[in-house]
């Protein structure tokens, strides 16, 4: 009953002139869903809030 807004909020999101804030943490989500492959020895990351 509830799934379908949130998939409502993640399209409005995804599209450019959605009314719903576009914020850092989409573009990575977006990213990280096309199942990338990094071909490095190691990744450094700082999340800090």
């Amino acid at each position: 009953m509830l799934l379908p807004y949130p998939e409502m909020a993640w399209e409005d999101i995804r599209v450019e002139d959605g009314r719903l804030p576009f914020s850092h943490d989409h573009y990575l989500r977006m990213w990280a869903l096309t199942e990338p492959v990094l071909r490095v020895d190691f990744v450094m990351l700082d999340r800090s809030t």
